[in-house]
């Protein structure tokens, strides 16, 4: 469908993750209900959230679905294709709040100590872990948007095409000095791979996996870094910030694994 085809194209502020998900939402939801676009109605969209869930597809997944088609029909309603939007008012499932999977500290020091002897290496988890970057954003990180002077990056290219600032160590500035100052290729891109390209997402999933193996994934490391900034007090709203979150709904549950320990703290001594 031509129209599918160019609502991907002009969805450039989109990760190529999200992007891919447009394009396998729309191609499933076609396959379901093959009307012209402008026979399809909310009923249809209805039946096929309805059949999904009766497939035992889970919530996320429903969720992410219809956030493709409410994106496609909308952007469909403001290029004039559509006058009315089938997708609009229908409301996404509930979400059940589950907990995020975290490092403990002694595992972060196994990591570390794992990683030592390449420097590279142990920047890219240092950097993980004290910015609470998403991998997208980090291979997306040029020494340019690096300020020695107050320890930050500008991270570019954010979730949704946000820009931010994120904060790192005195610990982390020493890793990524170490390497910097080993590093062979002259390239813009902070982290490369032995031949000087950048990374894709898959590499930097490989070289983490190679340490953290089967107790997490990059993705971890971010969970952690909020965990670890909520259970010393930081507020909701600085959470959000640092992690590029667009409300502080996103970064609740962090404050509830915090009561979690706490309560289990409280067992252990009671």
């Amino acid at each position: 469908m031509p129209i599918v085809e160019k609502f991907l194209s002009e969805s450039n502020n989109y990760s190529e993750k999200t992007k891919q998900c447009f394009k396998d939402s729309l191609r499933l939801f076609f396959r379901f209900c093959p009307k012209n676009l402008e026979d399809i109605t909310k009923r249809d969209v209805k039946q096929w959230l309805i059949l999904l869930t009766q497939e035992g597809k889970a919530p996320s997944t429903v969720y992410s679905y219809l956030y493709s088609l409410k994106k496609f029909f909308g952007y469909c309603k403001e290029e004039n294709i559509l006058s009315v939007d089938p997708a609009s008012g229908i409301k996404y499932p509930k979400l059940p709040k589950t907990l995020p999977c975290t490092f403990s500290q002694r595992e972060l020091l196994e990591f570390f100590e794992a990683s030592r002897s390449d420097t590279r290496d142990r920047a890219i988890l240092e950097v993980l872990f004290t910015t609470g970057v998403r991998v997208s954003e980090l291979i997306n990180i040029k020494i340019e948007d690096i300020v020695w002077e107050t320890r930050q990056i500008w991270v570019r290219e954010g979730k949704g095409n946000k820009e931010r600032f994120v904060m790192f160590t005195a610990e982390c500035e020493e890793r990524l000095k170490k390497y910097l100052a080993t590093r062979k290729h002259d390239s813009p891109y902070l982290f490369v791979s032995r031949l000087g390209k950048p990374f894709s997402r898959q590499s930097i999933y490989k070289i983490v996996k190679k340490y953290v193996q089967a107790k997490g994934s990059p993705h971890t490391f971010r969970h952690t870094f909020a965990t670890y900034l909520a259970e010393k007090g930081a507020p909701q709203e600085v959470i959000a910030l640092l992690l590029g979150h667009k409300d502080y709904n996103s970064t609740s549950i962090y404050t509830n694994l915090t009561a979690k320990a706490r309560k289990r703290l409280y067992d252990n001594y009671i």
